[in-house]
């Protein structure tokens, strides 16, 4: 799978358009552990499409940009499984979001559960 930017009147794949992990990633990694914070808890497609391009990415990412994502997903998951087993604990709020939104964050988790 390739990604693709539009550049111009053309889309170009993103290999031919950044060049250096800084440029793909943006500021020591802030734009993927961004978008990763952003995703996190969402109830919609989002969770999906995060998910599907962390396990495109995964590999090239920085291992620092990896830790922080790690940290962050696991963290969401303490708190979720927490709420989850409050029998008062309200469902409007889950920090991974719905239960087919947990399970993309379960896919994502694979990727570090597998080299642990």
């Amino acid at each position: 799978m390739s990604l693709y930017r539009k550049q111009g009147w053309r889309y170009v794949t993103v290999a031919e358009r950044l060049h250096t992990t800084q440029q793909a990633w943006g500021f020591d990694g802030l734009m993927a552990t961004s978008a990763v914070r952003y995703c996190l808890g969402r109830r919609t497609y989002i969770a999906t499409v995060c998910a599907d391009w962390l396990v495109l990415v995964w590999e090239s990412l920085p291992e620092n940009v990896q830790r922080i994502i790690q940290r962050d997903v696991e963290e969401a998951f303490a708190k979720d499984d927490a709420i989850r087993a409050d029998p008062v604990a309200s469902p409007a709020y889950r920090p991974l979001g719905d239960d087919c939104d947990r399970r993309e964050w379960e896919r994502v988790r694979k990727l570090w559960e597998a080299k642990l």
